[in-house]
């Protein structure tokens, strides 16, 4: 029941963060393909209460891979776990520092992409694994196939060539006057609302495996 309750906790935060950007952006030219998530605040005020529910979110989703995958002693159990753990610790460090700290930022990235690709695809391996050798997974085996084929797409997303130019300023003409606007393609922004929402979607999924391994196991 663990399992389910935290993430049901997580599954809402998350859900409630992306359907807010997208249905209260007040910045019209910005999107999921050029808009940072930490931009999603406009004042202060608004960027701590920002804060505050990620590191729910983030808290919340790390005990719940724990409930879900933590019945298993399996090495690669264990690495999922702290895979998807690193993954959620990017996700919060990349709303805490904005561009000002681009190096934090990028750091938060760089755990983001690595801990969450990690994450699924281990959970998949640890699946096939146990499988092969007729040994019991305390894990729904089509959500373990799904999080796996998840983590396959990630890991094709994040050698897109965008990525390589997300700082680069697009050129244009203004009354006589050249000025640099933000692209409205932007390969770091794009694949953060990507993996944060993907993150939402695992969670979608660990509910279920909840309900399956609670009430019909």
């Amino acid at each position: 029941m663990i399992s389910l309750v935290f993430s049901s906790i997580s599954f809402i935060i998350g859900l409630g963060i992306c359907l807010f950007f997208l249905f209260s952006n007040k910045k019209k030219d910005y999107s999921i393909f050029n808009c940072f998530p930490f931009e999603m605040s406009e004042t202060f005020k608004s960027y701590l209460v920002l804060l505050v529910l990620v590191f729910i979110f983030v808290l919340s989703s790390s005990i719940s891979y724990v409930a879900n995958l933590g019945l298993d002693s399996y090495i690669l159990s264990i690495s999922s776990i702290i895979l998807e753990i690193i993954g959620l610790i990017g996700i919060l460090i990349i709303f805490m520092f904005k561009l000002d700290y681009y190096k934090f930022h990028l750091i938060g990235d760089i755990l983001l992409f690595i801990g969450t690709i990690g994450g699924n695809l281990s959970i998949g391996i640890n699946y096939f694994i146990n499988l092969s050798l007729s040994n019991p997974f305390n894990f729904n085996s089509v959500i373990a196939i799904v999080l796996f084929i998840l983590g396959i797409l990630q890991l094709g997303l994040v050698f897109i060539p965008q990525l390589k130019t997300w700082s680069s300023l697009q050129k244009t003409e203004e009354n006589g006057k050249t000025i640099y606007i933000r692209p409205k393609f932007n390969g770091l922004t794009f694949l953060e609302w990507v993996f944060i929402y993907s993150q939402v979607l695992s969670l979608g999924l660990l509910i279920i495996n909840s309900i399956l391994m609670n009430f019909f196991y």
